[in-house]
């Protein structure tokens, strides 16, 4: 997609996936990501501009894939929005992500907290 921004979305759910890639419209390439493992393979293959990653993952978790990607060189500058159902003092183990969002998903401000994290990527 050649200039488009790349996003990352590592959720279980394929119902979740399919609506955030819906919501960020064709404006972005997008790579959809089903567990932990793929999505730290893809982003150390082709690190993205944006990853969003639910907690709750099979084979790597959430946490664990968040602390992987922030511990990498290739990734530890990349933004991750922590889009999750899990409640707000489930979230407070969470370190290093950039920012969070509750499920279920408000488009618009879904939308805003994209374009804020991306706006940072190219600041850096």
């Amino acid at each position: 997609m050649g200039d488009a921004p790349r996003v990352l979305i590592a959720d279980a759910d394929p119902f979740a996936r399919e609506a955030i890639r819906r919501a960020l419209g064709d404006q972005y390439d997008v790579i959809l990501c089903e567990d932990g493992e793929t999505a730290l393979a893809e982003a150390r293959r082709q690190p993205p501009d944006l990853v969003i990653l639910d907690l709750l993952l099979p084979k790597l978790d959430g946490v664990q894939l968040l602390r992987q990607l922030k511990n990498d060189p290739l990734t530890e500058n990349v933004p991750v929005l922590v889009f999750t159902g899990l409640l707000a003092e489930e979230l407070s183990q969470v370190a290093g992500a950039d920012a969070f969002l509750s499920k279920p998903l408000r488009r618009s401000a879904f939308l805003a907290k994209v374009q804020e994290l991306l706006q940072k990527t190219n600041l850096r």
